[in-house]
């Protein structure tokens, strides 16, 4: 399956930073995903109805825990539209991330409604250098919704339809708050990919700063292929 870009799709994304594209995903391959992300919350036994804040801590790189979800993000398809928005290839993978949706009402205060509460870049978030793209995806989305791609200053790039793909620049301001205004319990999927020759570092406004050190790497250290492969060379 390959995706049909024109330059009117690449221009769109130089200019605005992000690109909407609608059914660029199938359904199914949406709703797979999500009952795989459900599994391992419910293989943990340790509490029956985790916080959006659990939930966000135990998102992060998801696909090294589950063979179905590691399977999706491996897919050159996705890969090879960012590759073309951003003209910049290989890719690798970077991370994944749960973004599980926050209602006013559940406002904790935590580390994860703190760092929602913001409007910052994936290269301001994320506690690697060489990001290339962000994917973000809905894997609860409402069929009522009917997105186009357009340019607007009130975007909030979290997509009201399943199979939909968002595409968003390193260095674009994403209002992450916007989580607020989505559908209560749904939850949305990030996938991030950098450079060739992304290095690790601490980010301080990067709640999972140390995650990397966790599995072996060292500050400044390149990543390698044995823990983040490249998806498409």
């Amino acid at each position: 399956m390959k995706f049909a870009l024109d330059k009117a799709h690449r221009d769109f994304f130089k200019k605005e930073g992000w690109i909407e594209f609608t059914a660029c995903i199938p359904k199914n391959k949406i709703v797979q995903l999500s009952q795989s992300i459900q599994s391992l919350d419910q293989s943990d036994k340790t509490r029956s109805h985790p916080s959006p804040n659990e939930l966000f801590f135990k998102g992060r790189d998801l696909w090294r825990s589950h063979p179905s979800i590691r399977k999706f993000v491996m897919q050159p398809y996705l890969a090879e539209i960012a590759a073309e928005l951003v003209e910049k290839r290989p890719l690798r993978l970077g991370y994944d991330q749960l973004l599980p949706v926050v209602k006013p009402s559940n406002f904790n205060f935590d580390a994860y409604t703190n760092w929602l509460d913001r409007e910052a870049s994936l290269e301001s978030v994320s506690c690697l250098r060489e990001i290339a793209c962000g994917i973000i995806l809905n894997l609860n989305a409402s069929e009522l919704a009917n997105t186009n791609i357009a340019s607007s200053a009130d975007i909030d790039f979290f997509s009201k339809a399943l199979g939909n793909a968002t595409f968003v620049h390193p260095k674009l301001p994403i209002k992450w708050r916007n989580l607020y205004k989505q559908v209560a319990g749904s939850s949305f999927y990030l996938i991030v990919y950098t450079g060739y020759s992304a290095q690790y570092y601490l980010q301080p406004d990067d709640p999972h700063t140390y995650a990397l050190k966790r599995i072996g790497y060292g500050v400044n250290d390149t990543l390698n292929d044995r823990l983040n492969p490249i998806v498409l060379r």
